[in-house]
C-alpha cells in the first residue's frame, strides 16, 4: 500500500502542509518507539527512529499528512464562511 503523494508534488507547500507532515512524522516516531523499533543500546538509536519517521512522512508516509492538511483547509473554509 502506498501513501498519498507528498503535498510538494501536488502544488505549492503551505504552512499547513508542513505542519501536517511534521505531525505525521511525530506520530510515526511514537508508533516506532512503541513497537520497539530502534531500541538498540547504542547512542544513535533514537536518531534512527527519527530518521525513519521523517523519511516515511516526507515520502508520503501513511497518508495522514494529506488528510490532516485537507481537513484543516476545510475547517478554515468553514470558519471564514460561518465565522
Amino acid at each position: 500500500m502506498q501513501g498519498a503523494a507528498p503535498p510538494s508534488e501536488a502544488g505549492p507547500v503551505t504552512a499547513v502542509d508542513r505542519a501536517a507532515r511534521e505531525f505525521e512524522s511525530i506520530f510515526v516516531r511514537q508508533l516506532l518507539e512503541a513497537s520497539h523499533v530502534g531500541r538498540s543500546s547504542g547512542p544513535y538509536a533514537s536518531m534512527s527512529v527519527d530518521a525513519i519517521s521523517k523519511a516515511l512522512a516526507d515520502g508520503g508516509g501513511l497518508g495522514l499528512a494529506s488528510t490532516i492538511a485537507r481537513d484543516i483547509g476545510r475547517a478554515e473554509s468553514d470558519v471564514s464562511r460561518f465565522g
